[in-house]
């Protein structure tokens, strides 16, 4: 015997699904609207289950540590089989910097286990190529501010490419490692001398204290 049903919201509130979903916490951050769409199938025989969803948000804000940062579109998709989410495919579109320009594209993919009562997640980003000078339109003020100030005044032109940057973290805990790595293009400094081309790095990892 098995038994299956699907939900469809039109507009949920995205602090509902972050509650409902617990890995799905971050959520609670988007001012924007959210539709969604909900799938399951249990099977009696061998209790296997299967849950989906589909996550569809609009143009909106995200907002944290008392900054909001504004993107176009978000969309998400989700498998589970109950003690693991496996996230199929994500995608963040923010908006374009400046007028004729194109947004960077920021796509995500991870999976969390249960274990007891903690999560433990693991996600990766990646991001297609972002230009210096869009830069200081996508990272806010107050977001590592030395590292920015110095990008900001010391780069004036060129496109950073690939990037790449993973974390795994126990939701309820504290991080347990972090890394990322990335390929940047040719750039210039403020005084236009070349500061060449940066091959790709491998990833790098540390343990938080």
């Amino acid at each position: 015997m098995v038994a299956e049903g699907s939900l469809e919201l039109p507009s949920v509130s995205p602090a509902a699904i972050a509650r409902t979903l617990p890995v799905l916490a971050p959520m609670e951050a988007l001012d924007a609207p959210v539709s969604a769409r909900f799938s399951a199938r249990f099977a009696f025989a061998d209790r296997a289950f299967e849950g989906r969803a589909s996550i569809e948000v609009g143009q909106g804000e995200i907002v944290a540590g008392g900054l909001r940062t504004p993107f176009a579109a978000v969309t998400l998709g989700l498998a589970t089989d109950g003690t693991t989410v496996r996230v199929e495919g994500a995608e963040l579109r923010p908006r374009p910097a400046r007028a004729g320009a194109a947004a960077p594209r920021i796509t995500m993919r991870g999976n969390a286990s249960r274990f007891g009562e903690a999560w433990r997640v693991r996600a990766e980003l990646r991001l297609d190529e972002l230009t210096v000078t869009d830069l200081r339109a996508y990272w806010p003020e107050g977001v590592a501010e030395g590292a920015r100030r110095w990008i900001v005044e010391n780069l004036t032109s060129g496109t950073a490419r690939d990037g790449d940057w993973w974390a795994e973290v126990e939701i309820g805990g504290s991080a347990r490692r972090c890394g990322c790595s990335a390929r940047a293009g040719r750039c210039a400094s403020r005084a236009r001398r070349s500061i060449g081309s940066a091959p790709s790095r491998p990833s790098r990892a540390w343990t938080p204290s």
